[in-house]
């Protein structure tokens, strides 16, 4: 084989190293970001059955405040758990926003990372609010109201006898609310990150 035969060997060679590297990359590209948008979709409709269950609530809490108009703490503990209903909209939309800016297929790795980073931080802001303040009102309220409306009892007039029912209540709402951000968002998020750091390192690579 003289040289010229050699150099075109070596190019052709090359062209379908490239090709293939290329095919490769594309293929992960693929697999990786379907993958990422899969593992998202969860926390997704999560955020949105959420929304449309607080939207449900809102008119039987207006209907509570102007069935107890007349009975001072019920009245406050109807307006304080709607208050809270509207602040958790408020949240699920902001949240439902930064999953739709998300998008998988237009961006590249980086953005998309930036993006998620925003997500993930909205999250976590969403979720002290949720957590300290939001979580402990709304199950505080809607229990007296659902005492009063359903049992006739009105739970600030003795909270003593009701604490063993208020405290362990309040725990396994919030035991439950810590494991549901954990496994589905937390670890959702997580291999995500993960997904997109093995795309940009293959990209780097070749």
């Amino acid at each position: 084989m003289d040289i010229n035969e050699f150099k075109s060997a070596w190019l052709q060679h090359d062209r379908k190293l490239s090709e293939n590297l290329s095919i490769n990359e594309t293929l992960l590209q693929e697999v990786n970001l379907d993958r990422s948008r899969k593992e998202l979709n969860k926390p997704l409709l999560y955020e949105i059955v959420s929304f449309f269950f607080f939207i449900l609530l809102i008119p039987i809490f207006i209907f509570l405040a102007v069935l107890y108009r007349s009975e001072l703490q019920m009245l406050i503990s109807a307006l304080l758990a709607l208050g809270t209903l509207v602040l958790g909209l408020v949240l699920c939309i902001k949240k439902i926003r930064l999953f739709y800016h998300i998008d998988y297929y237009s961006l590249p790795v980086l953005q998309l990372q930036e993006r998620l980073a925003l997500l993930k931080s909205g999250i976590l802001s969403a979720r002290k609010i949720e957590v300290l303040f939001l979580l402990p009102i709304l199950f505080i309220t809607a229990l007296a109201l659902m005492l009063r409306y359903i049992r006739g009892i009105n739970l600030f007039e003795d909270i003593s006898f009701f604490l063993p029912i208020v405290l362990p209540g309040l725990l396994v709402a919030w035991g439950a609310t810590l494991f549901l951000n954990k496994y589905l968002y937390d670890k959702k998020i997580s291999n995500v990150e993960a997904l997109l750091k093995e795309l940009r390192s293959y990209r780097k690579e070749v």
